[in-house]
C-alpha cells in the first residue's frame, strides 16, 4: 500500500461519507435508467473509487467489472464482492492503458472521475468507454455542476489556465455535442458536503483541488483559512455546496 494510495483513501472517504449526493444520483440511476435497458449484463465502473455505485449496481446485473487505480480501494470492493457473493472483476490500474476490448457493458458509468484526466486525454477517456457501451445501453458521466460551491472554489483558487480545464457537467456537455455525441440528457440535483470540524474541511480542499493547489506556505494557508471563513463556515459546522448533474447518454 504506497502512502498516495493511502492519503487519498482517508480523503475521499471523508467526502463520500458526508455527502448527500448519491442518496439521489443511485436511486436516479436504478429507477431511471435500468428499466430502459434491454437487458442487465455487465456494468462497467470507470473510476469506482470506494465502491458508493458499483456495490449497489452490482446487484442489479449479472457481472460487474471495475477500474480504480488506488489499490486499497480496488481490493476493498473485490473484497466486497466476494463476501456478498456478485459476479466481478477489474482491473488495478490508468483506464487508457487497460485492453477494453472483451467488455461489452450495458451500462457505464464515469463518476466525478474527469477531474483526475488531463483535459488533454479527456475526449479518448471517455470515448474508451462508450466503445465499451452495446448498442441499447447507456453511459453515465456526474460531474459537479458550474453552479456548485466546489466550482466558485476552484474559480477563486486555481490558476486561470487549471480552471479553464476543470471539468463541470456543463462543459462536458458542451464537449460532448461539438464530438457529435447525441442523445443525450441532463439531470441536476442539489447537493451538499456536511464537515462536523475544520480540519475534516483543510483535508476535503486538499482532496478537491486534485493536486492543482498546494496548501504548503503562509499565503496559500491564509487563502485557504480565509475562504472557509467567507464561504464554508455555518455556525457549529462546515459545508460546501456540491450540486451535480447526471448526464446520461444512449447509444442507438
Amino acid at each position: 500500500m504506497s502512502e498516495y494510495d493511502q492519503t487519498y483513501k482517508e480523503q475521499f472517504d471523508l467526502l463520500t461519507f458526508h455527502t448527500d449526493e448519491y442518496k439521489q444520483s443511485i436511486p436516479f440511476i436504478e429507477t431511471t435508467l435500468l428499466p430502459k435497458l434491454p437487458q442487465q449484463g455487465h456494468f462497467l465502473d470507470v473510476g469506482a473509487g470506494r465502491g458508493t455505485i458499483s456495490m449497489p449496481m452490482s446487484r442489479h446485473f449479472d457481472h460487474t467489472t471495475i477500474v480504480e487505480p488506488n489499490t486499497v480501494y480496488f481490493q476493498e470492493v473485490l473484497d466486497w464482492a466476494k463476501g456478498v457473493g456478485v459476479s466481478l472483476d477489474g482491473h488495478n490500474g490508468d483506464w487508457l492503458e487497460i485492453d477494453s476490448s472483451p467488455i461489452q457493458a450495458d451500462l457505464a458509468v464515469l463518476s466525478h472521475v474527469l477531474y483526475f484526466v488531463p483535459y488533454a486525454n479527456r475526449s479518448q477517456f471517455v470515448r474508451k468507454a462508450y466503445n465499451c457501451v452495446k448498442r441499447g445501453g447507456y453511459m453515465v458521466i456526474i460531474l459537479i455542476s458550474a453552479t456548485s460551491g466546489i466550482n466558485h472554489l476552484y474559480r477563486t483558487l486555481l490558476a486561470p489556465q487549471d480552471y479553464k480545464e476543470m471539468p463541470s457537467i456543463e462543459s462536458v456537455v458542451v464537449d460532448l455535442r461539438a464530438e457529435g455525441y447525441d442523445n443525450m440528457h441532463l439531470t441536476m440535483f442539489d447537493a451538499d458536503i456536511h464537515l462536523p470540524t475544520v480540519e475534516e474541511m483543510h483535508e476535503l480542499m486538499d482532496f478537491l483541488v486534485v493536486d492543482k493547489v498546494a496548501f504548503d506556505n503562509d499565503d496559500m494557508l491564509a487563502k485557504r483559512d480565509q475562504y472557509i471563513r467567507d464561504y464554508l463556515e455555518k455556525e457549529s459546522s462546515y459545508n460546501i455546496n456540491s450540486n451535480i448533474g447526471v448526464l446520461s447518454i444512449y447509444k442507438q
